[in-house]
């Protein structure tokens, strides 16, 4: 009976397990390089009614059909939680092509049980490896002298810049004014306020003419 009970319990545990399982990757700059490592996370989640405990995680490529990055660190985890490990994984490219088609599992059991169950997530990843003989830098010392290297994609590119570029950089520094070009300045200010004063007596000197001539007119004194 006890047997029968087990199968069952088995059998939840695999099925319901099984759709909790996610598994995702990541590489620096979007860009998997041969020889680098792979940054791996798994998540559990405990859909059940009882504990679990996971002591293996996995990945498993579909096409070769072998395992790889495999990783030791048991854990329980209660009903309703969520377990997430990230691990990384020294990857190179494989020996046919240049994606691996992969899934993530693990190793699971009921609690106080010495029976364990592979399972795996049912939607597969893939991940394509980039060799680096096919990036044209790494780094700027690999660019010309005006360009620099863009580590988003690996490639040169021209450096934007409305200055002078000088080594891989853009340098835009002002340059101070001399002493020559200051004086200029100086001159016109002063021109400018000697010019408001002659424009300012000329007014007040017509006035005045005006004035008197108002004047004379006035005692019937006109001149022909």
């Amino acid at each position: 009976m006890k047997s029968i009970l087990g199968i069952i319990m088995l059998f939840m545990l695999s099925s319901v397990a099984y759709a909790g399982i996610s598994v995702s990757h990541t590489c620096p700059n979007n860009i998997c390089l041969d020889g680098e490592n792979v940054e791996f996370n798994m998540t559990i989640e405990n859909n059940l009614n009882f504990s679990i405990v996971v002591t293996d995680y996995f990945l498993y490529e579909t096409q070769l059909e072998k395992r790889f990055g495999q990783v030791s660190s048991p854990v329980l985890i209660a009903p309703g939680e969520i377990y997430s490990l990230t691990f990384e994984v020294p990857m190179f490219k494989p020996d046919e092509g240049f994606t691996y088609f992969y899934k993530g599992c693990v190793n699971v059991s009921q609690l106080d049980s010495i029976t364990q169950r592979e399972v795996c997530t049912d939607i597969k990843k893939s991940l394509t490896m980039t060799l680096k003989e096919d990036l044209e830098c790494e780094s700027d010392a690999e660019c010309l002298d005006y360009e620099f290297c863009n580590t988003r994609i690996y490639r040169c590119l021209n450096v934007s810049c409305e200055g002078e570029v000088i080594n891989h950089t853009c340098n835009t520094v002002d340059h101070p004014a001399t002493a020559s070009e200051d004086v200029p300045s100086a001159y016109t200010g002063y021109a400018f306020v000697i010019l408001i004063l002659v424009i300012l007596a000329i007014i007040y000197f017509g006035l005045q003419r005006q004035k008197k001539a108002i004047i004379y007119m006035g005692g019937k004194k006109r001149y022909k």
